[in-house]
């Protein structure tokens, strides 16, 4: 194992300590009823979690450990925190501290006027995640060529309340004549942005998947039917293969391109990441409705955890753009490539024969 992967080995076992002493059900209904759970950030800010920067968490590690995130069901703009700072940092900001999320879809018409020491903005995002709790929002403002990043306040933006299928904030947010004194021309275009974004995601979403299915395994074992645990009808035992199936191929993906990440293959990235966002929703629809077929009613009560999760994948699958806008993006970048040797680089001639 080489040093970087001691070094992240490290890293997620720690943050998965961290979760497991002191991520609980209670926690999350919380969350759910609106308390912003600022013990927990404070904990991940304190082990050098929660932000990208040059002397501590470097963005290769950052996303893998979103897959802890996810296994967990941490309610906290995590992800967005992560990538917002990267880009802060590369855009030659500095990190603000405190709770830091990301808004990517404005609204048009946005306007703007810029100086050498302010740029004041009136414009609406939306679906920006923890608006509502959030210090500092670093928002996207495309202008012509060029896109520009705004390290936003919390005394500059207005925020009307939305909540995703999972219940967590997915909020509107207003600029009105807000002056902006720190921004900067983004080392990255939107494209690559959104592709980061939907990698993270992806990510997180590979650490749900496998909670689920850990959870199903369990509660198969666990409960018996005519004498026996569910565990040992081969019809459950199908379903729980077909789980672990796709659990392992959206890991493959997201595997893939977090090696893109390690090795700054940013044209590798945006293509993996795509591919990954295409193939999520199989694997979700999979993943969650086996999963509450086997858990039966229980699945459903509030009381019982399955649902902090299997709502978390139903989001996952919208959020920084659907399977349709991920799979015309992929086709666009394919353009007259064969399917194989677009996704896997390898020439047709290496595949599988056929019978």
């Amino acid at each position: 194992m080489s040093r970087d992967n001691d070094m992240r080995a490290m890293i997620r076992e720690t943050a998965t300590r961290l979760m497991k002493d002191h991520m609980t059900n209670t926690l999350r209904r919380e969350a759910e009823d609106g308390k912003f759970l600022g013990e927990l950030w404070k904990l991940l800010e304190d082990n050098g979690f929660a932000a990208v920067e040059e002397e501590g968490l470097s963005y290769p590690d950052a996303v893998a450990l979103l897959e802890v995130a996810g296994y967990w069901g941490v309610p906290l703009p995590w992800a967005q925190s992560l990538l917002a700072t990267k880009i802060l940092g590369d855009a030659g900001l500095t990190s603000p501290g405190g709770v830091v999320s990301l808004g990517l879809q404005c609204q048009a018409p946005v306007h703007m006027a810029r100086s050498q020491e302010q740029m004041t903005v009136s414009g609406t995002w939306h679906c920006v995640p923890w608006a509502r709790h959030a210090d500092t929002i670093l928002f996207t403002l495309p202008n012509g060529n060029d896109l520009w990043v705004l390290q936003t306040p919390r005394d500059a933006f207005h925020v009307e309340f939305h909540e995703n299928l999972a219940g967590e904030p997915a909020d509107s947010v207003q600029l009105q004549q807000a002056s902006i004194k720190t921004f900067a021309l983004s080392p990255y275009d939107l494209r690559w942005i959104q592709a980061q974004a939907a990698l993270m995601c992806v990510m997180t979403a590979v650490g749900a998947i496998e909670r689920v299915l850990d959870m199903t395994v369990a509660y198969a074992k666990e409960r018996t039917q005519f004498g026996r645990p569910l565990a040992r009808f081969q019809a459950i035992q199908e379903k729980l293969a077909e789980m672990a199936g796709e659990s392992a191929a959206l890991r493959a993906i997201a595997a893939r391109t977090l090696t893109a990440v390690e090795e700054q293959s940013w044209d590798e990235v945006i293509k993996y990441a795509g591919v990954a966002k295409v193939r999520l929703p199989q694997a979700v629809w999979t993943v969650t409705t086996h999963a509450h077929q086997i858990h039966g009613a229980m699945g459903f009560t509030q009381e019982y955890p399955l649902h902090y999760y299997t709502r978390r994948l139903w989001s996952y699958r919208h959020d920084y753009g659907p399977e349709r806008y991920w799979a015309q993006e992929m086709a666009q970048a394919m353009g007259d490539q064969d399917v194989w040797d677009f996704v896997t680089g390898m020439p047709g001639s290496l595949r599988m024969p056929q019978d």
